[in-house]
């Protein structure tokens, strides 16, 4: 994707040079008519990340464009289309680090792979046959665990009997924990079915914008350049629904927590028994000759 280079440059000047708030806000007009859709399209062209990374990295490249545009040096003698890119690339690593904080990403032309990967859980093709398989060579601690936060519809009397032993707790108290744990999981799929459908209600809104905005050829610069950021908009909206889906429900956490001393080893156990798990099904699936696929 091409950038006019003298036209870029240009409201960079003026930005520079500019005296009053309105005059730093045209030339900031005129950058973006120039620059929005190559802001928009470079997570994609560089990094092949998804049109919902580049949304969201777009309104956040525009949050910061007068540092930006401070910065670049005019006297200097390099293309702005060069400089801009390595902006861009260190613009796309911030970014990450604050949308998934404790990552330490290393972003060139060959890292072509997404955020995040695949959680055991969420699998394309749920085989809950493997699942029990796996939960079985589990320690009865992590396997308890995951049946509890998870599934605690399908605990039995022998489950009860065991988180009984590992926990130290009353059977009544188990019973207890496992009758909460359901009905928060009901509320919990309540609450997904609402946010699904405010994410299902702004698709529709968007769709037809990017028809419009990639196949309505009569459209100008500016009208793109409007059109695009409202889809961008509402994309981020979409975005923020999304992740409260990926978000544990405050309910459940809290009813699964009281099965330990504390928050903290609710979370350790947790973690390290979903990696247990993950670890079983993948030697499953490799001893089957990978006909199950996690």
């Amino acid at each position: 994707m091409r950038l006019n280079d003298e036209a870029v440059k240009k409201a960079i000047a003026q930005y520079q040079s500019a005296k009053t708030d309105d005059e730093r806000n045209r030339a900031i007009a005129s950058f973006r008519k120039e620059t929005d859709l190559y802001i928009y399209n470079f997570p994609r062209m560089s990094y092949r990340k998804s049109l919902d990374f580049c949304s969201d990295f777009f309104l956040y490249v525009v949050e910061r464009l007068d540092g930006i545009l401070k910065n670049y040096p005019l006297d200097a003698n390099i293309q702005f289309k060069t400089w801009f890119n390595y902006v861009l690339k260190n613009q796309a690593v911030s970014f990450i680090r604050y949308t998934r904080p404790g990552e330490n990403p290393v972003l060139t032309v060959d890292n072509i792979e997404d955020y995040p990967g695949p959680e055991i859980f969420t699998t394309d093709r749920p085989d809950f046959g493997a699942l029990k398989k796996g939960l079985a060579l589990l320690p009865a601690m992590d396997r308890l665990a995951l049946k509890f936060y998870y599934l605690p519809e399908l605990i039995d009397g022998g489950d009860i009997r065991e988180a009984c032993r590992v926990f130290g707790i009353a059977p009544g108290a188990a019973l207890s924990i496992q009758r909460a744990l359901i009905a928060a999981n009901y509320e919990d799929i309540r609450r997904l079915r609402e946010v699904s459908a405010r994410v299902t209600e702004l698709n529709t809104k968007i769709v037809p914008l990017k028809y419009r905005l990639y196949h309505e050829k009569e459209l100008g610069l500016g009208e793109k350049n409007e059109l695009l950021e409202k889809i961008a908009r509402m994309e981020a909206a979409r975005n923020k629904e999304i992740r409260k889906i990926e978000l544990p429900d405050k309910r459940l956490y809290q009813d699964f927590i009281s099965l330990f001393k504390n928050i903290r080893l609710a979370q350790y156990r947790l973690d390290n028994a979903r990696k247990r798990l993950r670890f079983e099904m993948l030697k499953l699936a490799r001893a089957e000759g990978g006909e199950n696929e996690i």
